[in-house]
């Protein structure tokens, strides 16, 4: 929600929107990381693969959105 609103915000805003890579992310993972096993959202999904544990979860969805964003828009983060 925190990034869909900061969406918005930046198109309110006249800006560029710096999450425009996110947006087609949920459907990356629907295809690519679930077991189709009916998880409403990606971010249970995380939680359940990291056993509930919300440090794991918020590490998992780093190297997880790291990938998408190399598979997906050729994109590498830093090093740094």
């Amino acid at each position: 929600d925190f990034i869909a609103g900061m969406g918005h915000a930046f198109s309110a805003c006249n800006r560029e929107n710096q999450f425009k890579h996110f947006y087609s992310f949920t459907q990356w993972y629907y295809n690519n990381l679930t077991d189709k096993n009916g998880y409403a959202c990606w971010w249970n999904h995380i939680m359940y693969i990291s056993g509930g544990d919300d440090a794991a979860a918020f590490h998992s969805f780093f190297r997880i959105f790291e990938q998408y964003l190399k598979d997906v828009h050729n994109v590498s983060l830093s090093e740094t």
